[in-house]
């Protein structure tokens, strides 16, 4: 049975269970046939439908709360995904940078070049902080 049937015939019963309820308990003191276990039975019924409403009330804020949660999920997860692959980019990009440098020494053959070429890597913090990571 689908949820909102369940809730709406929970509701019908509570609606007529409290009808019932009410013109027994009016109806036994006019008659003056008053009891006390009817009065316990009332209160029961009465518990059961105040407990109904709390819980349909703690139901319906905790789902209010998950709705807002998806819909916050679905709003920045985009973003968060485009950021993700921005980071990834640059690291992937520093990561090259370093294994450049590492492997310098086997792709510069004489040594006057590779001095000439570490003396422009001792700019590298100053063009990063700049923005640039490339130091060539």
């Amino acid at each position: 049975m689908a949820d909102w049937v369940r809730k709406f015939l929970y509701r019908i019963f509570c609606v007529m269970a409290l009808m019932v309820s009410v013109y027994l308990i009016v109806d036994f003191l006019i008659s003056g046939t008053f009891d006390y276990r009817v009065f316990i039975m009332f209160v029961l019924m009465v518990i059961v439908v105040i407990w109904g409403i709390v819980d349909w009330r703690s139901n319906y804020v905790l789902i209010r709360q998950k709705e807002n949660e998806l819909r916050l999920y679905q709003n920045y997860l985009i973003p968060l995904e485009e950021l993700v692959k921005e980071i990834r980019a640059k690291q992937h990009e520093f990561d090259n940078h370093l294994n450049a440098i590492l492997n310098m020494h086997l792709t510069i053959d004489n040594y006057e070049e590779l001095v000439a070429k570490q003396s422009i890597l001792r700019k590298l913090p100053e063009k990063m902080t700049a923005g640039s990571i490339s130091p060539f």
